[in-house]
C-alpha cells in the first residue's frame, strides 16, 4: 500500500471514529442547507481541501 493510500485510509478511519453530534438525517439537512446558502453566496464555499484541513485540527 502506498504512502498517500495509507495517509487516505487514516483520514478516513478519523472520520468515521468521530462521535456525531447530529443523526444522519440531520446531518444531511444540515449540509443540504448550507449547500444552499453557498449557492446563494450567503456564506462562503469550502473546497475538499478545506474540509480535510478541518477535520485534522478537529483530531
Amino acid at each position: 500500500m502506498s504512502r498517500k493510500n495509507k495517509e487516505e485510509e487514516s483520514d478516513m478511519n478519523a472520520t468515521m471514529n468521530a462521535e456525531r453530534p447530529y443523526t444522519i438525517l440531520e446531518s444531511i439537512e444540515k449540509s443540504c442547507q448550507e449547500v444552499k446558502l453557498m449557492r446563494e453566496g450567503k456564506i462562503p464555499k469550502r473546497s475538499w481541501n478545506d474540509f480535510k484541513k478541518h477535520m485534522k485540527e478537529e483530531i
